[in-house]
């Protein structure tokens, strides 16, 4: 995949489109992109596995050979969907050291749904995805333009995490009008943004991996109530309070007598 950048670079030369010469250093995600898309591919597969094995076992009568054969495809499944997370780790640090945002939002995205695919049927797989999600959700927020494409795909994993059941693939949708809509490349017009994405200045509204940038107030803590209220001190001075409350009535009381 790294010849792919590399050769992109020399094409870009020979058409007199080099970003060499700008101060700044170039981030290609040409072969991200192709990465990510082969994890995507596979996820499907392995999600077209575990129909196979709900179908096998919804049958009223199943043979011998076709449980061998669902034990089987589940247990391959589950061994392909360990090594896939193994190896879209690194893919995710890179994506995050890049600020290639979309990409980021798109992998962790894909990272959750081979969790979710750990926890298949019969599977004894803890989800322990709620810092990824959380990621996610940042990315989203903070990068509409571009991470913020995925949001709906973002609630229907969130959603599938917590129980819901889904008869299609998890996310795709979602996912692949994103890449339908990447715009094309018109020679003469080769552009970059701060992190050195290169993109087209006329076909493209702005980067389409980083994209305009929105701040985040700041996440507010649920306040103990218990923090600056001294209990204990309060009651004390409440029963202080009623009682010299008392005595005046009293000896008002007896003045009026």
């Amino acid at each position: 995949m790294q010849d792919f950048d590399n050769s992109v670079d020399r094409l870009s030369t020979l058409f007199g489109e080099s970003l060499a010469t700008h101060e700044i250093d170039v981030t290609h995600p040409y072969r991200l992109r192709l990465d990510i898309l082969f994890f995507r591919l596979r996820l499907i597969a392995l999600e077209e596995n575990l129909r196979m094995v709900t179908s096998l076992g919804n049958g009223s009568k199943l043979s011998q050979h076709s449980a061998i054969m669902g034990d089987l495809i589940q247990h391959t499944t589950a061994l392909e969907a360990k090594e896939r997370l193994l190896r879209l780790q690194p893919v995710i640090t890179e994506c995050g050291s890049k600020n290639l945002s979309r990409l980021e939002a798109e992998a962790r995205l894909v990272q959750v749904c081979f969790h979710i695919i750990l926890r298949g049927p019969g599977a004894n797989h803890v989800l322990e995805v709620d810092d990824c999600l959380e990621r996610i959700f940042d990315l989203c927020q903070t990068y509409p333009d571009t991470a913020g494409q995925l949001f709906d795909s973002y609630k229907t994993v969130k959603a599938v995490v917590k129980g819901t059941r889904y008869k299609t693939n998890m996310y795709t949708e979602g996912a692949r009008n994103v890449w339908w809509r990447m715009p094309p490349y018109r020679v003469g017009n080769l552009a970059h943004c701060c992190n050195g994405h290169p993109y087209s200045s006329l076909t493209g509204n702005g980067c389409p991996e980083c994209g305009r940038k929105v701040s985040q107030f700041p996440k507010t803590k649920a306040m103990d109530p218990n923090t600056y209220l001294k209990e204990k001190e309060f009651m004390a001075a409440m029963k202080v309070a009623s009682s010299i409350g008392s005595c005046h009535r009293w000896r008002s009381a007896k003045e009026a007598s």
